[in-house]
């Protein structure tokens, strides 16, 4: 019982570890980058998701994005 402790307490500190890194490096890509321009959205089966759909969700932040892009000078 002991061992299978302490082998999860050490996959638990790498795991933790891996975490906070990918965390500060979105931290540190977040406050470098002008915009943000990535979008998620969850999707429970593809199968079942119409086109229309799914580029609806895909495209929903962009109207947003090309007017920041332009206030800002990049496009």
């Amino acid at each position: 019982m002991k061992t299978l402790f302490c082998f999860l307490l050490k996959y638990y500190r790498k795991l933790h570890n891996q975490l906070l890194l990918i965390f500060i490096q979105y931290s540190i890509i977040m406050e470098v980058r002008f915009i943000d321009n990535a979008n998620f959205f969850h999707i429970k089966d593809i199968e079942k998701v119409s086109d229309e759909e799914l580029y609806n969700n895909l495209l929903n932040e962009f109207p947003a994005w090309l007017t920041e892009a332009k206030t800002k000078g990049i496009l």
